[in-house]
């Protein structure tokens, strides 16, 4: 489960990052198609891989555990959308495709 996830979040930092070196629309629409595409299936991929925490003997006990991991998952994906879309605003005052260049560093979640 692991090596497909992480190939996706390889797959998907690409296709986001795809916008900062994109010179007209038609290669951005194809960059964001390809990162709607990866997002659709990396973040249910996401959230599957926290259910072995409700697995084993102790299952009541277990099934908080991934109540609180996807509780924590969802937290921080709201925080995150209010900060970096406050901070991409900001950036793309510079030039239309600066804010790609967040997610090409690695600064964008």
């Amino acid at each position: 489960m692991l090596v497909p996830l992480s190939r996706g979040l390889m797959l998907h930092r690409a296709a986001r990052g795809a916008g900062l070196f994109a010179t007209s629309y038609p290669p951005l629409i194809v960059s964001r198609s390809v990162f709607g595409v990866v997002a659709a299936a990396l973040f249910p991929g996401a959230t599957v891989a926290l259910l072995p925490l409700s697995a084993g003997p102790k299952r009541d006990r277990a099934r908080g555990k991934r109540d609180r991991a996807i509780g924590r998952r969802s937290a921080a994906n709201s925080v995150g959308d209010l900060f970096w879309s406050s901070l991409g605003s900001a950036i793309g005052g510079l030039s239309w495709n600066a804010p790609f260049g967040l997610q090409v560093v690695g600064l964008y979640p």
